[in-house]
């Protein structure tokens, strides 16, 4: 019972220093019927996102003004899933609007625009300023794009946001699924630092424990299969958290949405089997062999998948089975955890403890992404807990 309360005094101590990084400023400042009025905002610090009622027209590119066309209100972030009916293609296409009133003597104001599972062109009072991945509504031409833009807010203090959106017809994919932002610089470089720095910090405690874990493989005598795989799997570990959250290499590289979409796939899949096998060379007799081999088959077909040109049927078949490869996964711990438990060899509390989050994050980003509730990374919190 001491050696419990004291694990999980160890947990929540570092849960609360891990979770802290996440608790953000940015105000839920919700649009109404296409306008997000921020008149009112302090015109020297403020930073809110862009989420409420946009403005809507299914199936169509459109550009100010609007007159005689037929608008819709839909919530950003969301679905578009009842907007489509009738439809008979796998990709769909629609215009989204939304007009910003600035405060008067604002000035220096950054947007943020990210690009998760669509593709968009953005115009700024008409004007084309980010073309992300390839809006069209043809499978063939259809590319989706992962980057994170950063561009000035024109000086103008009315400013119409349309965005040009092509992704699936989906009754869960389909419309905006991140929430995008704006705000005064200061505010808007304090927010990107903090997030940056918490990637950075993560990137550091995995190739400390890369080099740390490889070390001792290759000093160890009896070679410890369960050191090398701990260590290569913190590598790709590593290189997931590169090519996801703030997208760290498109700030100082140009880099290529195709290259930067199959790297963020690999490496999530690379070290979610190199895990599994971490853990079923530490505790052989607690782990089911038979979902370990099928799991290396699917990352096997998902690896061929990859080297494919990155087209919508092929992302489309990718993504479902990248779902059955992680919800196998869970299951794979499941029963990790249940003969943990049961069999209770040495260290098998602080093996429990550390799995709860893992579980519980993890159910949360398969949830959000079934469900296009939000973009998040959850699982990058319980995974850290684990390690």
């Amino acid at each position: 019972m001491k050696l419990t309360y004291k694990s999980l005094k160890y947990f929540l101590f570092l849960a609360l220093f891990i979770l802290f990084p996440f608790c953000s400023p940015v105000e839920k400042n919700l649009a109404s019927n296409g306008i997000l009025d921020l008149r009112d905002k302090n015109p020297n610090s403020f930073l809110v996102n862009l989420s409420g009622e946009w403005d809507f027209y299914w199936g169509e590119f459109l550009l100010p003004p609007y007159e005689g066309q037929s608008k819709q209100s839909i919530p950003v972030p969301g679905n578009w899933k009842s907007f489509n009916k009738g439809s008979n293609t796998a990709i769909g296409i629609g215009t989204y609007s939304l007009k910003i009133l600035l405060p008067k003597d604002s000035k220096d104001l950054l947007f943020r625009f990210y690009s998760v599972r669509h593709s968009y062109a953005l115009y700024i009072n008409s004007e084309k300023v980010i073309i992300a991945g390839n809006p069209s509504d043809s499978p063939d031409d259809f590319r989706i794009s992962k980057k994170t833009f950063v561009l000035p807010a024109p000086p103008e203090k009315e400013l119409i946001l349309t965005l040009h959106v092509s992704n699936q017809i989906d009754t869960f994919q389909g419309g905006i699924n991140r929430i995008f932002i704006l705000g005064t610089k200061d505010e808007f470089f304090a927010t990107w630092l903090k997030d940056i720095s918490f990637s950075i910090f993560l990137i550091g405690i995995q190739t400390f424990l890369f080099i740390f874990q490889f070390s001792l493989y290759l000093l160890n005598r009896t070679k410890e299969k369960s050191s090398l795989f701990f260590s290569i799997a913190s590598l790709f570990f590593s290189l997931w958290i590169i090519f996801s959250g703030e997208r760290l290499l498109n700030y100082i590289f140009d880099i290529n949405d195709l290259y930067s979409l199959k790297m963020y796939y690999f490496s999530l899949i690379s070290f979610v089997i190199l895990y599994m096998y971490y853990f079923f060379y530490l505790y052989p007799r607690e782990v089911s062999k038979v979902i370990i081999q099928f799991l290396l088959y699917i990352y096997i077909i998902l690896s061929l998948f990859l080297l494919i040109d990155y087209r919508f049927k092929f992302y489309y078949y990718q993504h479902i089975l990248s779902y059955i490869f992680i919800l196998i996964s869970m299951v794979y711990v499941l029963i990790f955890c249940k003969n943990i438990y049961i069999r209770k060899p040495e260290g098998w509390s602080y093996f429990l403890l550390s799995f709860i989050p893992l579980i519980l994050t993890g159910s949360i980003d398969i949830i959000n992404d079934i469900f296009h509730i939000a973009d998040t990374s959850a699982s990058l919190i319980g995974l850290l807990i684990l390690i």
